[in-house]
């Protein structure tokens, strides 16, 4: 049985380029035949991320995560919840992906800025500090 590939992602990435209804039908397609494949379908939770369609790129992350979630999959849950402005929804997906070994710095800048606009700015400094040497303030 075939296995998802690098040429198919390619092909929902350079179709959405020049017609995004297209790369959304393509990103089903994939979708729907390797229905075991996290990667199928964060791709088509990612084209639908791109049409606007927040909720439902939402809901698809999460079935992605339902197979094994990644700091990939977490920050792209967090940018959905953040432009729909869960931002506390964000900030949780954030923190939790800044947990995962394939997060990086930008995982923390932008769980610092979600936590600062969901209220929460005592933890928000806590996850901009960086120094491993002292403490962090409240």
């Amino acid at each position: 049985m075939r296995q998802l590939e690098k040429k198919d992602f390619d092909a929902v990435v350079e179709l959405r380029k020049v017609d995004r209804l297209a790369a959304m039908e393509l990103a089903r397609d994939l979708e729907a035949q390797f229905p075991d494949s996290r990667e199928a379908r964060a791709v088509y939770a990612w084209t639908l991320g791109g049409l606007h369609e927040h909720a439902r790129a939402i809901a698809q992350y999460r079935r992605a995560a339902e197979l094994g979630t990644t700091g990939a999959i977490e920050q792209a849950l967090a940018v959905n919840h953040r432009k729909l402005g869960n931002y506390r929804e964000s900030a949780d997906h954030l923190v939790r992906a800044m947990c995962l070994a394939d997060a990086n710095d930008t995982t923390r800048a932008l769980a610092t800025n979600a936590l600062q606009l969901s209220g929460d700015l005592a933890f928000a400094r806590q996850v901009a500090y960086t120094d491993p040497t002292r403490a962090p303030s409240a």
